[in-house]
């Protein structure tokens, strides 16, 4: 739509192996969005770039493992304190969000750029052209808006956010072990409470058990005849099928939606705006 520009800043990402030799080399981007959102990439460390720059096994490894870090904390962040499993660098609830992370990362391998303003009519379009600008090696459109992201926005433009829908709720499953929480994406009520949670992308063994032990928490905890789940994805591969057909044979009110899918979304658009209560934030308290 002309007219309609989003807001927000950049920062270029760059990896120093080694900080007496200083060779740096330009790995990624992150755009924060002025709404919250981020979109992201970073070389991964089979890119025939990353593989000459570094070299040998050991820096390939260091650097893997250094980018999945900034993958899973970038992903998973949640609320205005930006936490992730009690540890937090900066929240995209604020603006400053680029500027902590650099501050956060000064002195370490991963560097931030100084962040910059940027307004735009065509974030996708904007965010290709600094990828292929800055990393110099760009292999599509690989804008990161995960499943949560991408509901958020729509839930954003329907303005169901803290009205119809509340969104990174933490619950207490064990209620003897008070400091374990599960966070819920989305909720909304319809006579029995709707908790959406979007499925995240499976990048390690590590990342699957997290993920998987702490949703068997949630389900061993819900009472299935005031609760109903349903998982959202947007992409299909074999591990997330196998992950969601074990949840779904718990119980008849685990579902599933595929964001892709114009009609799923539109049904859940259209059900949440005739029958969700409007004071849910009241509700779940």
């Amino acid at each position: 739509m002309e007219g309609t520009r989003t807001a927000g800043a950049y920062s270029i990402i760059r990896y120093m192996p080694d900080e007496y030799l200083g060779e740096v080399i330009n790995i990624g981007i992150i755009l924060h969005n002025e709404d919250g959102t981020l979109h992201y990439e970073f070389l991964k460390e089979d890119n025939p770039k990353i593989r000459s720059f570094l070299g040998t096994k050991h820096l390939l490894n260091n650097y893997k493992f250094s980018v999945q870090i900034l993958g899973y904390y970038l992903e998973n962040l949640t609320g205005f304190d930006g936490e992730v499993a009690d540890f937090s660098i900066a929240s995209p609830c604020y603006s400053d969000f680029l500027s902590n992370m650099k501050n956060y990362f000064a002195g370490k391998a991963l560097i931030f750029t100084e962040p910059k303003l940027f307004r735009t009519s065509n974030p996708k379009k904007f965010f290709d052209s600094l990828f292929a600008k800055y990393v110099g090696v760009f292999e599509g459109s690989k804008v990161r808006e995960n499943a949560k992201t991408i509901v958020r926005s729509i839930f954003e433009q329907h303005d169901f956010l803290d009205k119809k829908v509340a969104y990174d709720h933490q619950i207490k499953p064990i209620k003897a072990l008070k400091d374990i929480t599960v966070k819920i994406d989305f909720i909304y009520k319809n006579g029995v409470l709707n908790y959406l949670q979007a499925v995240p992308e499976i990048e390690s063994p590590g990342k699957k058990m997290e993920w998987v032990a702490k949703t068997k928490m949630l389900f061993d905890s819900v009472d299935f005849t005031k609760v109903k789940i349903k998982f959202l994805y947007d992409k299909h591969n074999e591990e997330i099928d196998e992950i969601i057909s074990y949840f779904e044979h718990f119980n008849k009110n685990v579902k599933t939606l595929n964001i892709s899918d114009d009609d799923e979304v539109e049904n859940l658009i259209a059900e949440i705006e005739k029958n969700a209560h409007d004071n849910v934030l009241e509700l779940i308290s």
